[in-house]
């Protein structure tokens, strides 16, 4: 049986293969099917902010002066691309390899954490998006946007936070939630998920 580092080890050398093409091939998904999902992301995130599946720093431009960005990924190459994107902005992002179903920080680390169009390159979303809301303080943000269809509400309610703001689009032009809970107003303390799964650019989730 595979262990979790075989698996690491795996998505490593796939994605470094792919980070060679990985900003041109994705490049066309941004114009074609992405819009402004990566600005509309990290204009969510304030004060110590994570990233998941950084990729190649394509949301570093996006992120607000006052953020302190930290981002992982599984390929170092892939990375490599990333610290070189920072270094021209000047960005004091820092950036590290690591796996998202074992994030290598504290508990209650970071203010809020982010997935910009990188969820469905997970193996395991529920493992990671425990990760992801473990790291968070206390009345920290959890934002997520993807392009893939899924289950909004099954990924707030398989965890321990209180969805603010959930719309789960399903290629419905109105960005309407098919069989979607209620969504209540979350206490001041609990974190917050604010979870867009997209398909089309004009399909928005709004605080």
């Amino acid at each position: 049986m595979a262990t979790s580092d075989d698996r690491s080890a795996r998505w490593n050398r796939y994605w470094d293969k792919k980070s060679r093409n990985y900003d041109r091939e994705i490049g066309f998904f941004d114009r074609h099917l992405f819009g402004d999902s990566r600005q509309w992301v990290c204009s969510q995130a304030t004060g110590d902010v994570l990233e998941v599946a950084i990729g190649t720093g394509l949301n570093l431009p996006f992120c607000p002066e006052t953020v302190r960005p930290t981002g992982i990924d599984w390929s170092e190459q892939i990375l490599d691309l990333a610290r070189d994107r920072a270094a021209d902005l000047g960005h004091p992002a820092v950036l590290q390899r690591a796996d998202a179903h074992r994030l290598p920080f504290d508990d209650a680390s970071f203010d809020a954490v982010v997935c910009p169009l990188g969820l469905c390159a997970i193996p395991n979303h529920t493992q990671a998006l425990t990760e992801m809301t473990r790291v968070l303080r206390p009345g920290g943000r959890l934002v997520l946007v993807d392009h893939i269809r899924s289950s909004a509400a099954h990924w707030t309610t398989s965890l321990p936070l209180t969805a603010s703001t959930l719309t789960a689009s399903s290629g419905s032009p109105s960005g309407s939630s098919n069989g979607s809970s209620p969504v209540r107003p979350p206490r001041p303390d609990s974190p917050r998920a604010v979870v867009c799964p997209r398909r089309h650019h004009h399909e928005r989730s709004r605080t």
